[in-house]
């Protein structure tokens, strides 16, 4: 049995990593690679993208 909302024509996912003082920027960096790195291996044409978002201007 699949997992609620999965199936085999599931073409978008989202994985957001937060961080909290004092972890550094690259703990959750790292964490997300195994992610990354399992969906690439069940899905070789798969896109996978990272991106940083840092603290908005004046905080």
């Amino acid at each position: 049995m699949r997992p609620p909302g999965r199936d085999e024509e599931t073409t978008d996912a989202l994985f957001l990593l937060e961080r909290l003082e004092p972890m550094t920027i690259g703990e959750p960096t790292a964490a997300g690679e195994e992610p990354a790195g399992l969906l690439r291996a069940v899905s070789p044409g798969a896109r996978v993208e990272t991106r940083i978002i840092g603290p908005a201007d004046g905080e």
